[in-house]
């Protein structure tokens, strides 16, 4: 088992590496960037929302503070008061990757995760005291520097992407469409979305994408809790197609 420090350690010789020669927004503040294991999964979520504030401002605190306990207090959960849709980003975590906490003492959690699953922002500092086109210059910057070098990398064999602003980068598609397309597939028996099919018509983002062409996708909406209304939609509105996504991804993660 890769232990809590072996993790920091790993995660920040690769931050060192990925955003090298960037002009980072927010020097003051830390980036949230998470180790590379050779994972054959990649979760793609949208910015760190909450980090840092005190008493998390550091990788170890959010692995122990923040993950491992979202993870068990989403696990706690009764069924009988368990919504249709997560209420959080760790409620999310748990529930489209279950099978791998399956038979795995609790504490042990976080580790398994972030060893099994290769966890990444599309902008990987807060965004919330950006606006404008200071936030926009960040978002690019931060965007381009990363992310063809995290696909490069870590060659994902699946993909979750729960981040509007990555299919639109990636693959120049908005959320509605992706779903939609997501939607069709799965209903008839198709499977999940690949990347080749997300790219039909487009130019790829970044050329590593033409080699992940039967690379997995998964499309979510944000499982932050202001996104009740997209949750809603995907989890409720279509629930059969939901449904069928989720066993898509368990039977690959077992």
């Amino acid at each position: 088992m890769v232990r809590v420090g072996k993790l920091v350690e790993i995660a920040r010789e690769w931050k060192e590496e990925i955003c090298k020669g960037c002009d980072c927004y927010l020097s003051n503040k830390p980036a949230l960037i998470f180790p590379v294991l050779h994972q054959k999964v990649m979760f793609i979520s949208e910015s760190p929302y909450n980090y840092p504030r005190p008493g998390v401002s550091r990788l170890e605190e959010f692995i122990e503070n923040d993950l491992l306990c979202g993870l068990v207090k989403a696990a706690e959960i009764p069924n009988a008061r368990r919504k249709l849709w997560p209420r959080n980003i760790f409620d999310f975590i748990y529930c489209t990757f279950k099978p791998i906490f399956s038979d795995e003492l609790r504490d042990d959690w976080a580790e398994i995760f972030l060893r099994k699953v290769y966890w990444t922002h599309v902008f990987k500092k807060t965004l919330k005291c950006l606006k404008g086109r200071d936030k926009r210059m960040a978002m690019d910057r931060c965007f381009c520097y990363s992310f063809p070098k995290e696909l490069s990398k870590i060659r994902p064999e699946l993909i979750i992407c729960a981040s509007s602003e990555a299919l639109r980068r990636l693959f120049k598609k908005g959320y509605r469409e992706t779903v939609k397309m997501q939607l069709e597939e799965v209903v008839r028996g198709r499977g999940l979305l690949t990347v080749k099919k997300l790219l039909e018509g487009d130019r790829p983002s970044f050329l590593v994408l033409e080699e992940l062409a039967e690379c997995k996708v998964a499309v979510f909406p944000n499982p932050s809790p202001r996104a009740g209304r997209w949750k809603k939609d995907f989890y409720k509105n279509n629930k059969e197609s939901a449904v069928k996504v989720l066993k898509e991804i368990h039977s690959m993660l077992r």
